[in-house]
């Protein structure tokens, strides 16, 4: 399988796990059309985040790894509170249904900065961090899979 691809799936996997975490502590749950949003969310902010992330991880050192997963963190807040904002205003559009995030006005950046920051309040960073570095060594394991696969068939 094409690594770009390899990619792709990993962000949607991932983001739709990450999307949990949003979900459960904004308590965003309360309706079906609610928690498409928040799946929606997390798949596009999943995506960005593994593309965005898989060029350095091809060439960086092992040891920096933590470093590009601490960064992961509120890249993927901004852009899950970024595209949630979008996605709740066009299901409204469509539903006529009340969403959190547009109902008071449609403030995009202000919603993905919160979530950018929001991981790194209270209790969440012992959670958090962790699975953020997590989740970038998974990344850079899918990346050298698929260089190891690329260089096998090659020779």
């Amino acid at each position: 399988m094409r690594e770009f691809i390899r990619i792709i799936l990993f962000g949607v996997v991932s983001g739709l796990v990450w999307s949990l975490i949003p979900g459960t502590l904004s308590e965003l749950w309360y309706s079906r059309g609610q928690t498409l949003t928040i799946l929606l969310s997390g798949i596009v902010s999943g995506v960005l985040v593994s593309v965005l992330l898989a060029k350095p991880l091809r060439t960086v050192d092992w040891k920096l790894v933590p470093f590009f997963g601490l960064i992961s963190l509120p890249l993927g807040g901004f852009f899950f509170g970024f595209t949630l904002s979008f996605v709740q205003l066009a299901a409204k559009s469509f539903t006529g249904a009340s969403y959190r995030f547009v109902d008071y006005g449609f403030k995009p950046l202000e919603t993905g900065g919160v979530y950018a920051i929001g991981g790194f309040y209270w209790f969440f960073p012992l959670i958090l961090i962790p699975l953020a570095i997590i989740t970038t060594w998974s990344l850079r394991k899918v990346i050298q899979r698929t260089s190891t696969t690329k260089k096998t068939i090659e020779n």
